[in-house]
C-alpha cells in the first residue's frame, strides 16, 4: 500500500542478541571460574599454559570480565543516557 509505512518488527521491544552474547561472555570470563577452568583443562596445552601463567591469565580474565559486563549492561539499558539532553514527557 502506498500510504502505509512498513515496520520490520511489530510487537514488544526485544533486547538485541549482542547483549545476551556479552552477558554470556561475562559469565564465562568471571574470575571466580579460573580454578574451575584450571581443573577442567588439566592435561591439555591450554591447561599447562594456564597453570604456568596463572597471574597473567587472571588479569586477562578480569579485563575481559569488566569489558563484557559493561557492554552487557549498556546493551540492556532501557533508555540511552545523555548528559546534555533532558527527556521530558
Amino acid at each position: 500500500m502506498p500510504g502505509r509505512k512498513r515496520r520490520c518488527h511489530e510487537g514488544p521491544e526485544r533486547k538485541p542478541i549482542t547483549g545476551y552474547l556479552w552477558a554470556g561472555l561475562a559469565v564465562l570470563s568471571c574470575p571466580c571460574h579460573l580454578p574451575i577452568l584450571a581443573v577442567v583443562l588439566v592435561g591439555t596445552t591450554t591447561g599447562a599454559l594456564l597453570s604456568e601463567h596463572l597471574g597473567i591469565a587472571a588479569l586477562g580474565l578480569i579485563g575481559s570480565f569488566v569489558l563484557s559486563l559493561s557492554r552487557a549492561s549498556r546493551a540492556f539499558r532501557s533508555t540511552p543516557f545523555n548528559v546534555f539532553e533532558q527527556n521530558y514527557p
